[in-house]
């Protein structure tokens, strides 16, 4: 068997395609891939979306916060063709992953906009205190967090 180069190998043709491969990215890692379209930046509470982000959201001026960290990153990795790796004002650790494929005759740009984790405690714990910051039920997010594990990540950062 011959191995493939990059340049051999055929991504996703279609919407439908990459949302299938968004589907099984979220499924596989357990994290949170949204498809977001340049053109109208980023939507926050979406129905896919993050229960964390959603939790923020929900805050008064959550959606606002969102929607400038997310939208920025959405739009640089459309605009530059690449990958961004970001933590949001929550401490929430994303990645905005650029996609193209053809569509009505023309190349369609979106971002495959994912992560939405902790990749530390203290992560969480900066999140906790924006929690409390922004007025949230700091029980309710206890409840909603109890089955987290953190893995440090101090080997992403070399």
């Amino acid at each position: 068997m011959d191995a493939k180069t990059p340049s051999d190998i055929q991504g996703p043709r279609n919407l439908s395609q990459w949302s299938e491969v968004q589907q099984d990215l979220a499924r596989v890692t357990g994290l949170t891939f949204l498809i977001m379209d340049p053109q109208t930046g980023y939507v926050p509470q979406l129905p896919e979306e993050s229960p964390l982000c959603l939790f923020l959201q929900d805050r008064p001026g959550g959606y606002e916060l969102c929607q400038r960290d997310c939208g920025r990153a959405v739009l640089h990795a459309a605009q530059k063709g690449e990958s961004v790796f970001y933590k949001c004002y929550a401490q929430l650790n994303n990645v905005a992953i650029p996609i193209r494929f053809p569509y009505n005759g023309e190349d369609k740009r979106l971002v495959i906009l994912g992560g939405r984790t902790f990749l530390s405690y203290q992560d969480f714990s900066s999140y906790r205190e924006k929690v409390q910051e922004m007025g949230g039920d700091i029980y309710k997010l206890l409840e909603m967090t109890q089955s987290l594990t953190f893995k440090e990540s101090s080997f992403l950062e070399a």
